[in-house]
């Protein structure tokens, strides 16, 4: 089906707003965790940070794992909204969904734009 995007959190708008200044810190901690995982000064305490929890040895995964071989993350975190809607389309279009879902009228990113704007 092409490119994906295959993990997505989703919330109440309730609980936004109730707990968005939490939520935007959530998000600007993970943001930081992207970039600090993804700078190559950081690379040989990354790969030996997802070896000890995989208990694996590094160089099993070392030559892929945070580069342009492994699958794309955005360092914002910011969902690919347009993949989520290409794979939505073609299983209403196989009959898998009773009808088609546009992604854009539930996708709120403003708490990832303010958690951003913050590294910036």
């Amino acid at each position: 089906m092409g490119e994906s995007d295959m993990t997505i959190m989703t919330a109440r708008g309730s609980f936004i707003t109730a707990h968005r200044a939490a939520l935007v810190d959530f998000f600007e901690d993970t943001q930081r965790m992207m970039r600090w995982f993804y700078d190559p000064a950081n690379r040989t305490a990354a790969l030996a940070m997802v070896a000890s929890f995989t208990k694996r040895p590094a160089d099993s995964f070392a030559d892929w794992l945070l580069t342009k071989q492994d699958d794309y993350r955005d360092p914002d975190i910011r969902p690919n909204l347009d993949a989520v809607q290409h794979d939505i389309d073609i299983e209403a279009g196989m009959g898998l969904l009773k009808q088609r879902i546009d992604v854009m009228q539930y996708a709120d990113l403003s708490l990832v734009d303010e958690a951003a704007k913050r590294h910036r």
